[in-house]
């Protein structure tokens, strides 16, 4: 049997290994489909600090946004869910940090039993008695403790693994509002582009409604080359325009209330129109060059960083199983059969333990649980470097299509002008008989159709900027250092 001074010594000892012991390595990145792995900056001793997407929004200058943005975060259902798993993984965080603490219960006890006389009767004892008992009574009190010793990281690698878990769940909170304000400004993009559409719409079908009366006047009084035929097309052109309207009505009404569910409300509870947006064209031009770290401050991205440290911690938990598990517990208390004298120093009782639990075999299940750990961290590393590959194709994606997109809607905004000169000259020709009304209401129409695809156009280089703010995890310009990104050899 060991000596006291020795198993004192043994506990220290053990004591000063639970806290730094691991069988495997920290957390490092893995190798990233970029040309320089440093051109990432959220290193795993970085991921934890607020490097979270800016406020780009507030930069649109729109007020009514602002206060859309505020209801969202305050209202918005899938944002309320996320909020709840946020506090679900904090609390798996706290249960496994329980562990590091001593485990402290107290229990108590009272014990009254009896037993028949005749139960434990000689031959020779009386008949008289064997209605008698013997009765017996037993008081417990008592405090255990007890401490798991975390000598091979056990523990403290699930910590490691909650504690990401935890983390990860609030960058999924703010991919998720991100995403929602994203949704929440093509919404407010989308309703006034379909106003203005209903409005061109409007506008077009009161020049028909004039057109077509002076055409059936014109005809009713007999002038020369004025036939039923020009009577009956523009008719037709005045119906096809007026059958735009409700169908830019319902879209404008779907969009609206597709705003109100967005930010929690019933369909029909917001008046979008209240206040103006300036739709043309978005704030700030995108620079030419843009540092590739710009993508490491997505949300989703550090999620998912972080879900891999996770999985690469519970492969050092799955090994630490593969080794002893101990233990070192005491009682203290105290027991009796009566009570005034139950809490006195001549009924104190206690014990000490340290306990070694180890598997000798187990079919291979421990083993095939770090082929497991293994095989999950190899997915999420895959799926984390196909997220970078996607991340930066989204990029590339929007930024090609902003330089085609600026280009494209600068040449439909000339050909919108132009064709509003044509259509003036082609209406002054035609009231002084000199063209047909075929050919001006072909010009007319085609004025029409332009003006439709040039706000559809805006629409998309809105619906692209914002992809594009999502997928660079924000603003591309911080306006307190006054970054020059186009002087950056680093691109993406």
């Amino acid at each position: 049997m060991l000596p006291q001074k020795s198993i004192l010594m043994l506990i220290v000892i053990l004591a000063s290994f639970s806290s730094s012991c691991s069988l495997r390595p920290d957390f490092s990145r893995p190798p990233l489909p970029v040309a320089e792995q440093h051109l990432f900056i959220n290193s795993s001793d970085k991921i934890k600090s607020e490097q979270g997407m800016n406020r780009w929004w507030e930069r649109l200058e729109d007020p009514l946004l602002n206060k859309y943005v505020n209801e969202i975060l305050a209202n918005n259902l899938s944002l309320k869910q996320a909020s709840e798993r946020v506090i679900q993984a904090n609390e798996r965080l706290n249960i496994q940090r329980g562990p590091l603490l001593p485990a402290l219960s107290a229990d108590g006890s009272a014990r009254r039993s009896f037993t028949p006389v005749n139960s434990i009767a000689t031959p020779s004892s009386s008949a008289a008695n064997s209605s008698q008992r013997f009765y017996n009574t037993s008081l417990n009190a008592e405090l255990a403790v007890s401490w798991q010793i975390d000598l091979f990281g056990r523990i403290k690698q699930s910590i490691n693994a909650a504690e990401a878990g935890f983390i990860a769940s609030q960058y999924d909170r703010e991919a998720i509002q991100q995403s929602l304000i994203a949704e929440l400004l093509n919404r407010r993009v989308a309703i006034a582009i379909n106003e203005k559409l209903l409005a061109l719409a409007n506008d077009v079908s009161r020049n028909q409604e004039n057109l077509y009366a002076l055409v059936k006047r014109r005809y009713d009084s007999g002038t020369r080359g004025t036939q039923l035929a020009d009577v009956y097309l523009a008719e037709e052109n005045l119906r096809s325009v007026q059958s735009n309207i409700p169908a830019f009505e319902r879209q404008l009404a779907a969009e609206t209330y597709r705003l109100d569910t967005l930010l929690g409300y019933p369909p029909g509870r917001t008046n979008s129109l209240e206040s103006a947006f300036s739709i043309l064209p978005p704030p700030r031009d995108v620079a030419t060059c843009l540092p590739v770290e710009l993508v490491d401050r997505r949300p989703d991205l550090r999620a998912s960083e972080l879900r891999l440290a996770a999985a690469d911690a519970q492969i050092s938990v799955a090994m630490a199983n593969l080794y002893p598990s101990m233990n070192l517990g005491g009682t203290i208390g105290v027991s009796g059969n009566q009570t005034n004298n139950l809490f006195s120093a001549d009924q104190l009782a206690g014990a000490l333990l340290f306990n070694i639990t180890s598997r000798l075999f187990d079919g291979g299940a421990l083993r095939a649980n770090i082929r497991l750990q293994e095989s999950e961290a190899r997915e999420l590393s895959a799926s984390y470097t196909e997220k970078i590959l996607n991340a930066l194709r989204e990029v590339e994606t929007a930024l090609k299509a902003e330089q085609e997109l600026e280009i494209e809607l600068g040449l439909q905004q000339q050909s919108v002008e132009i064709i509003r000169k044509a259509e003036a000259i082609s209406e002054s020709r035609y009231r002084q008989g000199i063209e047909s009304l075929r050919a001006y209401l072909e010009t007319q129409q085609r004025r029409y159709l332009i003006e439709q695809n040039w706000l559809r156009l805006q629409q998309e280089k809105w619906s692209n900027r914002i992809s594009l703010y999502l997928a660079l995890g924000g603003d591309w310009l911080n306006d307190d250092e006054k970054i020059s990104y186009t002087d950056s050899n680093t691109c993406i």
